[in-house]
C-alpha cells in the first residue's frame, strides 16, 4: 500500500465520508421514521471509528476539517427534520453543536436573521439574528437562553451601546411595544444574553412560537436605535 492510500484511509476521511454518505441520503428520505434510522446509523458508525481509533492523535487541520463537516450535517440534517416532522417552509435555521470527542450532541440551536439591515457606515452594513440554544453551556443542568446578536457584520464594526434603556424594544405581530427584555451585553459588544431568568426566557420563546412577526429596536454605538424586522413564522422549540 502506497503512502497516498493509507493517508486517504485515516479516522478523520472515514469519518468525513460517512457524513457524506448521510448527506447524500438525505434526498431520497420521506418519513421522519427513516430520518432517525440514518441518523443513529451514522452517529453509530462515527462512534465505532472513534472506538477503533481511540489512540489516534487528530491534528489540527483534520480537526478543523471535522467541525466544518459536523456543522454542514448539522445544519442539513435540522432543516430536513423540520421538514418532514412540520412540512413548513421557515425562516428559521436549525443546527446542533457536537463533542467532537464523543460525537455526542452537546447544544441545539436556533437562528433567524432580520429582513432588513442597516448601514454602519459608507462600506458596512449589518442584520441583526435571534438566537436560541438549549445546552448546558450557562446553567450545570441544560436549559434554554436567548441571544441577539448582529448577524452578517461586515468587518465587525457594529457594536451595541452601552446603554439599551430599560431594555430591547420589541413589538409581536401588530401588538404594544414591550421593553420588558432586559439582556446582558458581552465583552465585546457584539450580543446580548439572557440566560439565567428562565421564566422570562420561557416568555420570550413562547411568544415567538405563537407570532408570525416581530420587530426589534437596540441602541448601536453611533447609530443610536435602529429597527430590524423579523419572519419568526413556524419556530419549532420543544426543549
Amino acid at each position: 500500500m502506497s503512502c497516498n492510500e493509507t493517508k486517504k484511509n485515516t479516522p478523520t476521511d472515514k469519518i468525513i465520508s460517512i457524513y457524506q454518505e448521510f448527506v447524500d441520503e438525505l434526498s431520497s428520505i420521506r418519513t421522519v421514521e427513516k430520518f432517525k434510522e440514518a441518523k443513529q446509523k451514522t452517529d453509530d458508525k462515527i462512534y465505532q471509528t472513534l472506538v477503533d481509533n481511540q489512540n489516534y492523535k487528530f491534528s489540527e487541520e483534520e480537526k478543523e476539517r471535522l467541525n466544518k463537516k459536523q456543522d454542514e450535517v448539522n445544519e442539513l440534517s435540522q432543516n430536513k427534520y423540520a421538514e418532514l416532522a412540520y412540512g413548513e417552509t421557515t425562516h428559521w435555521m436549525y443546527s446542533q453543536s457536537t463533542d467532537d470527542l464523543t460525537g455526542k450532541v452537546t447544544a441545539y440551536n436556533a437562528t433567524v436573521a432580520s429582513l432588513n439591515e442597516v448601514s454602519i457606515n459608507d462600506n458596512s452594513t449589518t442584520r441583526l439574528a435571534i438566537c436560541l440554544k438549549y445546552s448546558s453551556l450557562f446553567n450545570s443542568t441544560p436549559s434554554s437562553a436567548f441571544m441577539i446578536c448582529f448577524y452578517d457584520n461586515d468587518n465587525e464594526m457594529a457594536h451595541f451601546a452601552d446603554f439599551q434603556g430599560g431594555g430591547i424594544r420589541v413589538i409581536f405581530d401588530n401588538g404594544e411595544v414591550d421593553n420588558t427584555w432586559a439582556l446582558m451585553d458581552n465583552h465585546s459588544k457584539n450580543a446580548l444574553t439572557s440566560y439565567f431568568d428562565k421564566a422570562k426566557i420561557a416568555q420570550f420563546i413562547n411568544k415567538l412560537k405563537q407570532s408570525k412577526k416581530c420587530r426589534i429596536q437596540v441602541n448601536i454605538q453611533n447609530l443610536g436605535l435602529k429597527t430590524f424586522d423579523f419572519d419568526v413564522s413556524g419556530l419549532k422549540w420543544d426543549y
